[in-house]
């Protein structure tokens, strides 16, 4: 229960699945069905299933493999004009997309240690209420997308229990609105709005990055997260 899915396509080595998992699946026939019998770790994420022994009931669909690299290859799938070509371009999107990750870890890191270095009095309930708005509205667009209609499905779905995506909800409001109040605070004494050069230069690689407008970005993380990021 909360674990089916259908044609999914599972690349041996991916580790996508819990260990085991790939062993069981290999050696399988196209057509064949297989229980493969497994343990979930102990320190597995939903607590339910941690350490739990479970069985796959898994069929076989096909198999592909992944064919050998060349020229031809890469002008005729990937719409290079050569592999070096191709390879160059990998290159240049990897170092892109790790510079990318690093500065985000560096600014996230920095921010925490802001936040825990900050004396908070108190903080508004609006600020609270606002981010735990926030964080179902997102939870509920993720579930509308999977096919699910309400909250309440996509929690069950997930293998939680409600208690415990309300602990989520909290921790994450109390974050949330800790955040705003010292970004109106740093506001203020830096004089910034959102109409500042400042603000108006991270929104747009924000923007970039995500390939969203500022509404879609809004409606995909909520307000509040899209400022406090910004």
């Amino acid at each position: 229960d909360g674990g089916t899915a259908s044609n999914y396509s599972l690349t041996l080595g991916s580790g996508t699945f819990i260990d085991g998992f790939e062993d069981g699946v290999v050696g399988m026939k196209v057509g064949e069905k297989k229980a493969i019998d497994l343990s979930f770790p102990e320190d597995y994420w939903n607590s339910e299933l941690a350490g739990k022994e479970e069985t796959f009931n898994v069929t076989l669909h096909e198999i592909d493999r992944v064919p050998e690299l060349s020229d031809e290859w890469a002008v005729t799938y990937a719409g290079y004009n050569s592999l070096e070509e191709l390879r160059t371009q990998v290159r240049e999107d990897l170092e892109k997309l790790a510079r990318s990750s690093a500065d985000s870890s560096m600014q996230d890191e920095l921010w925490e240690m802001v936040l825990q270095d900050t004396d908070f009095i108190k903080v508004p309930q609006s600020y609270y209420n606002d981010a735990a708005e926030d964080f179902d509205s997102v939870n509920l667009n993720n579930a509308m997308r999977y096919g699910y209609t309400t909250l309440e499905e996509f929690i069950a779905a997930l293998g939680v229990t409600e208690e415990y995506y309300n602990g989520m909800k909290d921790g994450y409001s109390r974050d949330a609105a800790k955040s705003m109040l010292l970004c109106e605070a740093i506001w203020a004494v830096e004089e910034m709005d959102e109409l500042c050069e400042e603000y108006v230069a991270v929104l747009d690689e924000l923007k970039e990055g995500y390939q969203m407008t500022e509404e879609e970005l809004i409606e995909q993380y909520g307000e509040d997260t899209v400022k406090g990021y910004t």
